[in-house]
């Protein structure tokens, strides 16, 4: 029996990526033992936002090496030729799969033999990697039953045309991130309201900053009905993501976490930026083939 590890690292958001991906190698590679590498969340505690969240929110699914990387690995050094020597040979029954560009899709990355034991670093973030099991993946990331509140407002956007709008403000400004402004959040309204002209809408506003979204995106909403949700802290802000993907249309911005509340939303009226970072001069491969881009 061969290994496939995955790396974890990040958010919420990131995980489910990362998991996304460990679950498709589960399902090509089914005599292989796939296990998560979460070691990052010691080093890291700061960058990692709530640290690893998967289990806590969707349960228990997939054994975990929390020493993997700094004890079995750690003789692991070499890249690029002496990998393909140990590779090609077999002296060494392991390889490491760095991820080739971020936010592009790779379909090599499944094609190393089973023999091999074989560490995976990436973020895995385009749906190309798992929408053939979409279903799957989207059982994989189900909810637990929401409460109080949470349970009221899933209630209410069932019943309405409800639509989501994120806004991500705190550890985005002033980085490459920085990509969506008030003329971004405009355009995606204006297309909502084109799509959606007769119908009484209904807008649910999330952010990290919601006084400035009182400023700036109620003004853009006019006579419709608005909802702050601001509730949802710390380790509860996961509730965030399942009352979005509760919403018949999403406007996010070039937020993994948002990403992951309309995918699992299956709305086909989703607004994304067309730019998901400043400094990449190519097309990224994050989107989905029905999205709107403003």
């Amino acid at each position: 029996m061969s290994k496939k590890i995955v790396k974890v690292i990040g958010g919420l958001g990131n995980q489910m990526f990362q998991r996304a991906f460990a679950e498709v190698l589960r399902i090509k590679f089914p005599k292989d033992k796939i296990l998560l590498d979460i070691s990052d969340y010691r080093k890291n505690k700061a960058y990692n936002h709530n640290g690893f969240e998967l289990n806590r929110v969707f349960g228990n699914q997939m054994q975990l090496c929390e020493s993997y990387t700094k004890n079995e690995w750690q003789w692991y050094k070499p890249r690029n030729i002496w990998e393909k020597i140990l590779y090609w040979t077999g002296i060494k029954n392991i390889i490491r799969y760095n991820e080739k560009k971020f936010l592009i899709y790779d379909p090599q990355v499944f094609e190393y033999k089973d023999r091999h034991d074989i560490y995976y670093s990436g973020f895995w973030q385009s749906p190309l990697y798992f929408d053939e099991y979409r279903e799957v993946i989207q059982k994989l990331f189900s909810f637990p039953k929401p409460k109080s509140i949470n349970l009221e407002l899933s209630e209410r956007m069932k019943e309405e045309t409800s639509i989501c709008i994120h806004v991500r403000r705190g550890d985005y400004e002033g980085t490459p991130y920085d990509v969506c402004n008030l003329d971004y959040y405009k355009n995606a309204i204006d297309i909502i309201t084109n799509k959606l002209m007769n119908s009484d809408l209904s807008f649910y506003i999330f952010s990290d900053d919601i006084e400035w979204c009182k400023k700036n995106i109620s003004p853009l909403l006019d006579h419709y009905k608005q909802t702050f949700v601001s509730h949802n802290k710390g380790e509860n802000s996961y509730w965030d993501m399942y009352l979005m993907s509760q919403c018949k249309g999403l406007i996010i911005p070039n937020s993994t976490f948002s990403w992951w509340a309309a995918y699992l939303s299956n709305s086909e009226l989703v607004v994304t930026p067309k730019q998901w970072m400043k400094d990449i001069d190519y097309d990224a491969e994050i989107y989905c083939k029905k999205w709107f881009k403003a």
